[in-house]
């Protein structure tokens, strides 16, 4: 039984339920896991997932352990005869100090049923910290890459400050190649809003700072302009930005083998049969440019 428990709502050091446990904290520091936080107005939720949540890991007294565990469980509301009926579960996690130290704990988090209702009940924290007094001196935004941002460190020429999350799937768009980049040499990709079809991409965490950054690479807003769209990520329907094709071709564009790369080569992350639709789409592009040349 470990004595580290990771908190990131009432039971903070400034927040109104540590003083019930307080007799049983040996110390507290800044600690970050993965998950994604909602705001419930007087308390949070956090829910597994790919995203960002920030906190305090807290050393429990080790001669005390099962007494702070059972007022901790009780003020959160764990079931203990069925902790997926509860309002939280008490399950183990990974966080990471501030030194980049990764250590075992407990977390309270909502049990997988409850996920679905936190988008239409709660809002998302994006900045993943809890009360907004709290929030971190940068903002941050969630940004869905298709093409050749979905590799990071192509991404990271322009934009340096980011975290990539894990891949998504885009409902009822699909990727084409509708404008052609003389900096590229081809054709360049772009997100159709296609019904019946899907995408996927990768999610990054990126500082609100950065967005100028991205805009730059992007050429925006006259090559392609900032949109928003839903994406399935981790079980949950999230708003996240995006770029788009501004004056989109009717006809589409061989990408260059060099740019080609870039985006299958970033795409290994995303399922392999997505990874296969997207190549195939490619290659017919080029093959039929290479034709159209002879």
């Amino acid at each position: 039984m470990t004595s580290r428990v990771f908190v990131y709502g009432t039971l903070q050091t400034d927040e109104c339920n540590y003083e019930f446990i307080r007799p049983y904290v040996v110390s507290a520091a800044p600690a970050v896991t993965h998950g994604w936080l909602f705001d419930l107005g007087v308390y949070p939720a956090a829910v597994e997932g790919c995203g960002k949540i920030f906190g305090q890991l807290l050393e429990l007294d080790k001669k005390h352990i099962e007494q702070a565990l059972a007022v901790m469980d009780q003020l959160e509301g764990v079931d203990p005869a069925d902790p997926s009926r509860g309002l939280y579960e008490r399950i183990m996690t990974t966080a990471v100090t501030e030194d980049g130290s990764e250590v075992s704990c407990y977390i309270y988090r909502m049990p997988e049923q409850h996920k679905a209702n936190l988008i239409a009940e709660a809002s998302l924290l994006v900045d993943g910290v809890w009360p907004l007094s709290h929030r971190l001196e940068q903002q941050h935004m969630l940004y869905a890459a298709y093409g050749s941002c979905m590799l990071p460190e192509s991404l990271a020429e322009d934009v340096q400050n980011l975290a990539l999350l894990g891949p998504v799937v885009i409902p009822d768009y699909r990727v084409a190649f509708t404008r052609y980049s003389n900096n590229r040499r081809g054709g360049v990709a772009d997100l159709l809003h296609t019904p019946g079809h899907m995408a996927e991409g990768i999610l990054y965490w990126i500082p609100v700072t950065e967005l100028g950054h991205l805009d730059a690479r992007e050429g925006a807003p006259y090559a392609y302009r900032r949109t928003t769209i839903n994406v399935q990520c981790d079980g949950l329907q999230l708003d996240v930005m995006t770029y788009e094709v501004c004056q989109k071709s009717k006809e589409e564009f061989a990408p260059h083998s060099d740019y080609s790369s870039l985006i299958l080569e970033g795409a290994k992350l995303l399922s392999a049969g997505y990874r296969d639709t997207l190549k195939a789409n490619i290659q017919a592009l080029q093959q039929f440019s290479s034709k159209g040349e002879m």
